[in-house]
């Protein structure tokens, strides 16, 4: 079965700091890259909610669309540690 490498980017997170979002990397495996996909996305909803930094998320879950995917191979994996992101404020992008 293929394996998929997704970047994705969160975005609406309000916190007692303003507005931020985020971006992680996350890689699936599954039949069709769509599939990968969802599973990958489901994958940040799920930490988001209750994974170990849930306790810092008081506001609504983010909005999250993939930025860029790509088939890898098996020992690509290892590269990726499929956790984690890098936040951001708002105003840092201005």
């Amino acid at each position: 079965m293929p394996i998929y490498r997704f970047v994705i980017h969160g975005t609406g997170i309000q916190n007692h700091r303003g507005h931020a979002g985020f971006v992680t990397t996350r890689w699936a495996q599954a039949a069709t890259e769509q599939q990968a996909a969802e599973k990958a996305l489901d994958s940040v909803r799920r930490n988001w909610t209750t994974g170990p930094s849930s306790v810092l998320n008081d506001g609504p879950p983010p909005t999250l669309e993939i930025d860029s995917s790509q088939r890898i191979a098996a020992w690509e994996i290892w590269s990726a540690s499929n956790r984690g992101n890098t936040l951001y404020r708002d105003e840092d992008l201005a």
